[in-house]
């Protein structure tokens, strides 16, 4: 377009956005940050139980090692009647356990919280998210599929499935 044939100012429009769509786009913000937050919880704790598991390698390999033993020799302590070497291997196998234990216990202790969150945010956080979001919403078609819910219950499909045995026999 040629410099003299150019507007001198563009109009400027101003949409207005219903009060109703405001509050379910502000919801559906929420709920996205809800998501992202739980995932950073759980990219957390599995990279804190990658850590862990590096961390002890030594003691679980004594560990394992310690099972082993009891697995490969316990039909001949059994045919030997040798209880003590059973119980030698036992203990064996209890202090490996407590050092693994007692190795993993401060990284478990940062784990802890990052997992009762992100159980909080599935029990709790993410079905009331869902109820507010379906009281919010104006649209009939999406209350519907906002439904807190499960779709599917084991219990129920459970006893249709011992209903069906029951006439088979």
């Amino acid at each position: 377009m040629r410099r003299d044939k150019m507007p001198d100012k563009q109009k400027t429009t101003q949409i207005v956005v219903p009060e109703a769509l405001q509050e379910e786009v502000r919801l559906l913000r929420g709920f996205a940050i809800l998501g992202a937050e739980r995932t950073a919880y759980m990219f957390g704790s599995r990279s804190l139980t990658t850590d862990m598991s590096k961390a002890s390698a030594a003691e679980r390999k004594t560990l394992s090692e310690a099972n082993k033993n009891i697995r490969d020799n316990l039909p001949a302590w059994v045919k030997a009647g040798s209880e003590k070497e059973y119980e030698k291997a036992l203990k064996a196998v209890t202090d490996a356990r407590k050092a693994l234990s007692t190795k993993d216990k401060p990284t478990r202790d940062k784990i802890a919280p990052l997992r009762r969150a992100m159980k909080y945010i599935d029990v709790v956080a993410v079905p009331e998210a869902i109820k507010e979001l379906a009281n919010v919403t104006s649209d009939p078609e999406v209350k519907k599929k906002l439904v807190v819910a499960p779709s599917f219950k084991l219990s129920e499909w459970i006893g249709k499935a011992i209903e069906a045995n029951k006439k088979k026999d």
